[in-house]
């Protein structure tokens, strides 16, 4: 991982100028003998959905009675 990142921020990185092209190389033989890590693409572990405005107004009384409550976290425990 550490020759893709120098490979791909290379124009930010002057001080590897010397190390670069044998990271390139690596990974060109990484990639030739078919033992490169698979890349896969995601969206990341911290991505939430973004509601829309018809289902924030689907739960209009449950985020009003939310706001009027004093216990947001809901750890009070109700007898």
């Amino acid at each position: 991982m550490t020759d893709d990142m120098l490979v791909a921020q290379a124009q930010w990185l002057p001080q590897y100028q010397n190390e670069i092209p044998a990271a390139r190389e690596r990974l060109a033989l990484a990639e030739r003998n078919g033992t490169r890590v698979k890349l896969i693409q995601t969206s990341g572990a911290a991505r939430l959905h973004t509601r829309t405005v018809e289902e924030m107004a689907q739960n209009k009384a449950e985020a009003r009675a939310n706001t009027a409550a004093a216990d947001k976290g809901k750890m009070t425990k109700v007898s």
